[in-house]
């Protein structure tokens, strides 16, 4: 995954929680989120 990828779709991702919270989210989102999370400490920390 590229960089500005995994952040664009962390931003995409707090937007959406922020913006609609009465969303059910998948748990499948969940799992992505994480993943990008653990990508971009692996690239940037």
């Amino acid at each position: 995954l590229d960089r500005l990828q995994c952040v664009s779709s962390m931003i995409i991702w707090f937007l959406s929680y922020f913006f609609y919270p009465s969303i059910n989210y998948p748990v499948e989102l969940f799992i992505v989120f994480s993943n990008v999370q653990n990508i971009l400490v692996q690239y940037w920390f």
